[in-house]
């Protein structure tokens, strides 16, 4: 790898090595509620149960407003959160 490939990877990854950047990957688990893909909240939760009662709750007042929406509901198990928009 010459000098100019080096600084391009050294911006990418913000100057962290790749042993740096597999130390900091999480693989903590947790529970997204979304409504036709994109979250609904800022909210993750740790258990399926918890996103679970959250989605219940959007589409009980979706139901309301208009019925067909609250199919669009639902809870997405990730271990990269901030990757759902």
């Amino acid at each position: 790898m010459d000098r100019l490939e080096k600084y391009k990877c050294s911006i990418i990854t913000g100057g962290l090595s790749k042993a740096s950047l597999n130390f900091m990957k999480t693989d903590n688990i947790v529970y997204v509620v979304t409504r036709d893909g994109r979250r609904i909240e800022e909210e993750n939760y740790p258990t399926h149960a918890q996103a679970k009662d959250r989605a219940d709750i959007l589409r009980a007042l979706l139901s309301e407003w208009d019925p067909s929406s609250a199919r669009s509901v639902s809870v997405v198990k990730t271990d990269k959160p901030r990757r759902i928009r």
